[in-house]
């Protein structure tokens, strides 16, 4: 009799222990489900509005003894394949100019769910890029490096591009907009004299 009602208890604790996990694992991915990062973005939240561009300086924590890297806007630069000459073509952006870019796209909202077709043409075919880079103001050894801050792809096909975002974990996340023509209009745009 004293065994029966021992394992009975046992089996009881099994079962609330189980139970727990199973409802924890739940509400993990339900959070993960309702509230997980490819959420939908707003241009204006994941690019640089051309004001912050211009003005633009901050601090970035460095691993090394030094302390924090400050950073300060080096170039803005705007790659394509032309196919003129058969050459990747890079073109140097003024502020205007991204301003003008800016304009274009603000206030967008990022696709909820991209075709695997398109993300894997994004990964696979030469694409534009709008780069945004920066350079370590206050490390002597760096002088005359920079980074890429923020970069913007196009495809060639003409009417999707993504925006990388800029987040504490080393794997690549993007924001990916349609906008019908936008490819034709950015090399309209960045190619005027």
């Amino acid at each position: 009799m004293y065994d029966g009602t021992r394992k009975s208890q046992i089996r009881n604790l099994i079962v609330i222990i189980g139970s727990g996990v199973i409802a924890a694992l739940f509400l993990v991915f339900g959070t993960l489900y309702f509230y997980n990062p490819p959420g939908n973005y707003y241009t204006k939240n994941v690019l640089l509005h051309p004001d912050s561009v211009k003005s633009m300086r901050f601090s970035e924590g460095s691993s090394r003894k030094s302390g924090d890297q400050r950073f300060v806007i080096d170039d803005i630069e705007f790659s394509y394949f032309d196919q003129a000459t058969n050459k990747v073509k890079v073109v140097k952006i003024t502020m205007d100019q991204y301003a003008k870019f800016y304009a274009l796209v603000d206030g967008e909202e990022s696709i909820g769910i991209i075709p695997n077709e398109t993300e894997n043409t994004f990964n696979q075919t030469p694409v534009a890029t709008l780069i945004l880079k920066v350079r370590n103001e206050s490390d002597s050894h760096s002088q005359g490096q920079s980074k890429n801050f923020l970069v913007v792809a196009f495809l060639p096909q003409g009417d999707y591009y993504r925006i990388q975002l800029r987040t504490q974990t080393t794997q690549e996340s993007w924001a990916y907009f349609l906008h019908p023509g936008i490819y034709q209009q950015v090399l309209t745009l960045f190619n005027q004299p």
